[in-house]
């Protein structure tokens, strides 16, 4: 952590030297939940409408992942598995080591419980904890459910930063990763405002801490940033290929690639304006995928009248 901060401080220059500031590279150091509820509240109050993107977006976690997580608490500081029998079941296990009758030592894994959600139409989801230890499962069941409140309430620290990499490739921020992996964002002047709202609001109600660097527009940043953005959009536009090239393709989905490309385009533009760079061979690559979006547009339009 601390050569990759070294790395991209390189893009920071310190201010008063006569250069003019293109943004700053942000990063989060994440630690312990915090209430979804008071981050959509922090955010209303520093001036977020309820319909803005940033704040729409605070969901809390679903039934089957706050179950998960309460029986993993439940089951910390013991050895034990929790596997997953169907999409949103599970069943908890305990691991010991037994010596038999001849002194040899092996691997024990005892069943406690099993336990999911169920869904029906019109009702809310119901999760359960089924005991299957007589000794071991109750307690596990009780201390779950009474924790499953608890983790449909408060954000992990995977929450945090899901929606964290979410509000930074909005547009009204349009960072870019300035690695391949994550971690180190660059987000454009225009948009620290919000940016700094965003983190402070995140602060106020956790012990989360997001840093900030200053990036100075010197020409290793721009070639640091406009190399960022390129991978960003080839990335981007290879999955809208791999799309197109495949057999099935509805309407829904080519209008999703549609908007991808005019998004890539758009941030594009941005990072040109701010920049420059020869953004050329990209653009030509979207453009290109946005008449096969056309054709594919045309293709399913047709089909779906051949079947009416």
């Amino acid at each position: 952590m601390a050569n990759d901060v070294a790395n991209v401080a390189n893009l920071a220059i310190l201010q008063g030297q006569g250069l003019e500031e293109a943004g700053a590279v942000v990063w989060w150091e994440l630690s312990g939940m915090l209430s979804g509820a008071d981050l959509a509240d922090e955010l209303l109050a520093r001036g977020f409408s309820a319909n803005d993107p940033a704040v729409l977006n605070v969901i809390a976690p679903s039934p089957e992942v706050a179950l998960y997580r309460a029986a993993a608490q439940a089951l910390r500081g013991r050895k034990h598995l929790l596997r997953t029998i169907s999409r949103g079941s599970w069943e908890a296990f305990e691991e010991q080591i037994v010596r038999d009758a001849d002194g040899d030592e092996r691997l024990e894994v005892t069943s406690i419980a099993r336990g999911g959600v169920r869904r029906s139409a019109g009702s809310e989801p119901q999760p359960f904890v089924k005991s299957t230890h007589p000794e071991l499962g109750p307690a596990f069941a009780e201390l779950t459910l009474a924790a499953y409140g608890l983790h449909r309430r408060v954000w992990h620290t995977s929450d945090v930063g899901g929606w964290m990499i979410y509000v930074a490739n909005q547009a009204a921020v349009s960072a870019v990763a300035l690695r391949s992996s994550g971690g180190f964002y660059f987000v454009p002047r225009s948009a620290l405002a919000r940016w700094r709202a965003m983190a402070e609001a995140v602060q106020a109600v956790s012990s989360n801490v997001l840093r900030e660097l200053p990036a100075m527009k010197t020409e290793q940043c721009a070639q640091a940033v406009i190399a960022a953005v390129q991978r960003e959009a080839a990335q981007g536009l290879s999955e809208v290929q791999s799309y197109l090239s495949g057999e099935v393709t509805s309407k829904r989905g080519i209008a999703s690639a549609e908007s991808r490309i005019a998004d890539a385009l758009a941030k594009i533009q941005r990072y040109a304006d701010l920049f420059g760079g020869d953004f050329g061979a990209i653009r030509a690559q979207a453009e290109e995928l946005q008449a096969g979006c056309a054709i594919a547009m045309l293709a399913a339009q047709a089909a779906a009248g051949a079947t009416a």
